[in-house]
């Protein structure tokens, strides 16, 4: 690794603030000229921010995605239902397969599906695993979806 890469890396380890997801968009502030996220090099901190909004913005579009994809299947739709109608509590899994009827090792597969989109936790408590609803996923999903609600959208105008 050359000295440049280290300063970079010991800046990045340095920055205190991070994104709303966990991305840190300030730490590339800190070093002049050099981007981890981009080919160029920044002239402008102010144009990184937007940079770094938009990095934010695409990540959060990929993340709904994947949670959407994730309820895209009736069985899992039916299993988060449950599990948001559940609360805080959880449900192991024998009773949400009791709760569904899907096989246990169907249950299973939906399940993992669920937590690798990020919308469900287990919990292994003893020889029992407790899946809960990640609320703070789901509220951000929702709210990626709703923020632009009635915003209007402008067309560009054909040149022709």
């Amino acid at each position: 690794m050359t000295s440049r890469h280290r300063a970079v890396g010991d800046e990045k380890a340095a920055a205190p603030d991070r994104g709303e997801l966990g991305i840190n968009c300030g730490w590339a502030k800190k070093v002049r000229g050099v981007s981890a996220f981009i080919g160029s090099p920044i002239q402008d901190p102010l144009a990184y921010d937007y940079i770094c909004g938009y990095l934010v913005i695409m990540n959060q579009t990929a993340t709904t995605a994947r949670a959407l994809a994730a309820l895209g299947h009736e069985a899992r739709l039916n299993v988060y239902r449950l599990l948001v109608r559940a609360g805080e509590e959880g449900l192991i899994i024998g009773d949400i397969a009791e709760h569904t009827g899907i096989p246990l090792s169907t249950l299973a597969h939906h399940l993992r599906q669920l937590v690798s989109a990020g919308l469900v936790i287990q919990e292994k408590r003893g020889r029992e695993v407790v899946n809960r609803v990640d609320y703070e996923v789901m509220n951000r999903a929702l709210r990626f979806l709703t923020d632009e609600c009635c915003q209007g959208v402008t067309l560009k105008e054909d040149a022709a």
